[in-house]
């Protein structure tokens, strides 16, 4: 049987569109600093952590609705809950390991509690947690270690990105490598 190529539909641009645009936004928007509510929603440690839980909670939220074809249900906000908590579980993390082992602790759990939670609230596979829990530790620490081969300056540059290459590696390894290997076996 052979495939053709068909030309992208109309929803099928804005679905990309909004997928990019909310993924751009979204960490930006984590960083700013509103002075909205209490003093402990508006700084740099839980707040912060707060925010971009939120925030990719709803990015993540967006991919989904290539597969669902529904933007929000009643899972929704339980999943951009569960997502604040995993950040926050993962920014506490650190404190359970040796000083060296920190930013380790963070990423990988972080990884992890978020595709346990996609996994038990919006009902996605095992191989799908499995490949986004690695994929997101796995492209932070390549884009981490290959960024000390550039010039200092080059370095300081892409760490303010860190979080991107995180969110990047795990919609990769959520959504991306897992059709992959279904419609590819070996």
């Amino acid at each position: 049987m052979e495939t053709t190529l068909a030309r992208p539909g109309l929803e099928d641009m804005r679905l990309l569109w909004a997928r990019l645009a909310t993924m751009l936004l979204g960490i930006p928007l984590a960083q700013m600093n509103l002075h909205l509510g209490p003093r402990w929603l508006s700084d740099y440690t839980f707040g912060f952590m707060s925010r971009l839980g939120v925030c990719f909670g709803i990015v993540v939220l967006v991919w989904c609705w290539g597969f669902t074809r529904q933007l929000f249900h009643w899972r929704s906000p339980v999943f951009i809950a569960a997502s604040v908590i995993s950040a926050n579980a993962a920014y506490t993390s650190d404190t359970l390991v040796p000083s060296g082992w920190g930013m380790f602790a963070i990423v990988t759990s972080g990884a992890i509690l978020l595709s346990l939670s996609q996994k038990l609230i919006l009902e996605y596979s095992w191989l799908r947690m499995i490949a986004a829990s690695i994929a997101a530790p796995a492209l932070f620490y390549l884009i981490l270690y290959s960024g000390k081969l550039l010039s200092e300056l080059a370095q300081r540059s892409i760490e303010s990105y860190w979080p991107y290459f995180w969110q990047v590696g795990y919609l990769l390894g959520m959504f991306v490598i897992p059709d992959f290997l279904e419609k590819n076996p070996a």
